[in-house]
Parts: C-alpha cells; sequence; structure tokens
C-alpha cells in the first residue's frame, strides 16, 4: 500500500471574505467543479441547486463547459470548497470573468495568457465570454474594481513595457 501523494496548496492571495456574494458562489461553484474533477465524481447537481438559489442555475452547462476546456489546457490550482484564501489561478479567472462582462474581451484575453498557453487561451477565450455573459444575465455580476485598473495596464502602449526604446538586434 502506498502511502497518498501531499497535495500541493495554493498560496492565498486574499481573504474569500473580501469577495462580493457572487463571487463566492461563483468561486464555490468552481472548486466544487474542480474537486469532482480530480475525484471523478458528479457534482453539477450539488452546483446546479447552489446556484438555483438565485436563479442561475441555466449557467451550469457554460460553466461545466469551460471549466473542462480550461483544464483541459492547462490544470489550474484551486482550493478546497470551504478554504478560505483565495489562490493566484482563481483569483485571475475571476478577474478573466469580469473583465468580459466589463466589455474589456482584449484586456481578458490577455489576461487568460497568465493561465494558459497563448493558443489555449485563444481557444477559450469564447467559452469565457459566454460564461461572463451567461452569468450577467443570470443576476451574477461581478465587480469591476479590478477590471479597470487591469484593463488600464493591459491599455498601456508596449513602450511603456519595454525597459528601453532602443531595439536590440
Amino acid at each position: 500500500m502506498t502511502a497518498p501523494a501531499a497535495r500541493t496548496t495554493v498560496a492565498g492571495t486574499a481573504a474569500l471574505a473580501d469577495l462580493t456574494r457572487e463571487e463566492r458562489l461563483l468561486l464555490w461553484g468552481m472548486r466544487v467543479w474542480v474537486a469532482g474533477a480530480h475525484r471523478c465524481a458528479p457534482v453539477l447537481g450539488i452546483i446546479e441547486t447552489a446556484f438555483a438559489t438565485v436563479m442561475a442555475d441555466a449557467v451550469i452547462p457554460l460553466l461545466d463547459v469551460t471549466l473542462f476546456q480550461i483544464m483541459t489546457a492547462r490544470p489550474l490550482a484551486f482550493h478546497s470548497p470551504e478554504c478560505p484564501a483565495i489562490g493566484d489561478d482563481e483569483r485571475t479567472l475571476l478577474d478573466v470573468l469580469a473583465l468580459h462582462q466589463h466589455g474589456e474581451g482584449t484586456a481578458a484575453l490577455l489576461l487568460t495568457r497568465r493561465l494558459l498557453p497563448a493558443a489555449a487561451a485563444r481557444l477559450v477565450g469564447g467559452d469565457l465570454r459566454g460564461l461572463a455573459n451567461g452569468l450577467l444575465a443570470s443576476g451574477i455580476a461581478l465587480p469591476d474594481r479590478r477590471a479597470r485598473e487591469l484593463a488600464a495596464a493591459v491599455a498601456r502602449p508596449a513602450s511603456a513595457w519595454a525597459p528601453s526604446s532602443r531595439a536590440v538586434h
């Protein structure tokens, strides 16, 4: 009998308590989906029941397809559903969805590239946009507190990011 593999933890970047009710519900749903995928356990019914409490259960198929596409491209690091911390991948995915909801598709794509290889980010971009719009249509509006800041950072000209304006050949 072999010992179970040590489970790696994600460095917390924020407290769950800092999120809005909508963000906490969405993050919980994503965490439960990932936990179910790792255990090959059917969890969509549990997620659907929770989302039905806010009349957002119609978004579950979009959540399922989007997370499947993302996790196929690169397994993201998610905390367990009851963890009070928020990991980097979790925060980034919430930010991507918020950017899409606030009309910042280009910034969302560039931020998605922090999570996934460029080709995968482009392929899953439509699914992320669809999920963000589905969430919004279901009444789950994500705040734009970071969306504006992230979109502004992405909008800076490339010359502002370069260490020098001189080309190196």
